[in-house]
């Protein structure tokens, strides 16, 4: 079997906690959007059905304060910046217009990974506005994904968590995030021994490579990689191109299955990065299994139970079935700081894969058990606990466009943010905004930009 996985080698080899280049995570470049059915619910007392995955109740009624698109635009601002760039300004997003070359970069995904780019443009932000963003979203403004890249991607900046498996870091200054922790945060960061201490508030940058990628694409999902997953090494059976081009300017270096300069592919086990992907979690991080069914008569041998998709049986993509479309499971609520460590369910790894007669069914050789504890045993606590944790972040969005955008464009992108960011119900069932994927236990912001202007 080959629940297949297109494999960028800077996915599977790089180092979870390694802290260069911010920790990037990438989207593979798989088919997404499609249709979420809820209904999973494979039957516990089957007897070789294995752990199937659990999702928390709400910690408050969700089904309230239905979300209402407001079509108003408000005010435009045009600024002047010291690069000689003009940045329009909305209340709730930035365009800045970038010339051809620098479009074509960041449209091959290499004006991310080679953070010079969304360095600079950063910088440029924070020449306007204050240091109170801890998420940079860039959205390069396409009507559609650009073949042979991500939907979405994202870089860690800074770390000062302990106890969900990354080292702490510090990048802040790289990206011109710089204002002084009060003297609470002081105390608290080095009774905890937690250094060095943070330089400004950025957390992380992230882009997504068309205009509706916010609300349709793998928002959730990158999201979640703040945090996860960085606990456990997970397999994956994944197609690897094994074509290695003499120039090895990234990206060209890491070429998937389905790129056509790609001449010698394997299938193979091979790490899957900062995602659970063979796992019973079910997560965000990637990973679209809720576990396992032996296949009779057939040794190590088993069947993936992966959410129910519509049209059935379709390839694997790394954010299940398509974007936001269900809620955080118990772990990353954890790792989230969202909930304590007694909500936390035992959950499995699966390993030692290989391919199976029927590409149905996958051999699996190695099944490991975690518990709570064990993670616990092995990375410490989560530091800042489920009451002293962040629940609020907010975002500042950078439309990034070769041409003034449109009022259409501009109305796309201020509807994708406030569904993103509402605090209660978006009236879809197929979907989940942040605060409904976390059971109202946290929330995103991205308007207000006027009042944070310098």
């Amino acid at each position: 079997m080959y629940f297949f996985l297109i494999l960028l080698l800077s996915l599977s080899c790089k180092d979870k906690k390694q802290a260069n280049h911010g920790n990037i995570i990438e989207e593979p470049n798989n088919p997404t959007n499609m249709a979420y059915n809820p209904n999973i619910s494979p039957k516990q007392e089957t007897p070789d059905l294995r752990a199937p995955a659990k999702v928390l109740e709400p910690a408050v009624n969700i089904d309230t304060n239905s979300f209402e698109p407001d079509p108003t635009l408000g005010k435009i601002e045009q600024i002047k910046l010291s690069t000689g760039r003009t940045l329009l300004v909305r209340d709730f997003a930035l365009a800045l217009q970038i010339d051809q070359s620098e479009y074509s970069e960041w449209n091959s995904g290499s004006g991310f990974r080679k953070q010079q780019a969304p360095a600079k443009i950063a910088k440029e932000i924070y020449e306007i506005f204050s240091d109170s963003f801890d998420i940079i979203f860039y959205v390069s403004n396409n009507k559609k994904k650009p073949n042979n890249v991500y939907h979405g991607i994202l870089s860690e900046v800074s770390n000062h968590i302990k106890g969900i498996g990354k080292e702490i870091s510090e990048r802040n200054a790289q990206f011109g995030s710089k204002s002084s922790p009060s003297q609470e945060e002081i105390d608290f960061y080095k009774s905890k021994s937690i250094s060095p201490l943070p330089v400004g508030k950025l957390k992380a940058i992230s882009h997504f490579s068309y205009l509706e990628a916010i609300k349709i694409g793998p928002t959730l999902h990158e999201l979640a990689h703040i945090w996860a997953n960085y606990i456990v090494d997970t397999k994956v059976l994944g197609c690897v191109c094994e074509t290695k081009p003499s120039n090895c300017e990234y990206p060209e270096c890491n070429l998937s299955c389905d790129n056509p300069k790609c001449k010698s592919k394997t299938i193979k086990e091979v790490p899957s990065g900062s995602h659970w992907i063979s796992s019973n979690i079910a997560g965000h991080a990637g990973g679209p299994y809720v576990g396992i069914q032996k296949v009779a008569q057939k040794k190590d041998t088993y069947k993936f139970i992966k959410f129910d998709c519509t049209p059935p049986n379709v390839n694997y993509i790394i954010t299940h079935c398509g974007g936001n479309l269900w809620a955080y499971p118990p772990i990353e609520l954890y790792l989230m700081g969202l909930i304590p460590k007694e909500q936390v369910p035992d959950f499995e790894t699966y390993s030692g894969l290989q391919e199976a007669a029927d590409e149905n069914e996958i051999i699996i050789k190695n099944i490991k058990h975690y518990s709570i504890d064990d993670i616990i045993k092995k990375e410490g606590p989560r530091i800042p606990n489920y009451k002293d944790s962040q629940k609020e972040f907010r975002i500042i969005t950078v439309l990034l466009t070769k041409t003034t955008p449109t009022e259409k464009e501009w109305s796309s992108l201020k509807e994708q943010l406030a569904w993103l960011t509402h605090k209660g119900t978006d009236n879809i069932a197929t979907s989940f905004n942040f605060w409904e994927a976390t059971g109202g236990r946290a929330s995103l912001v991205s308007d207000g930009l006027f009042s944070l202007k310098k």
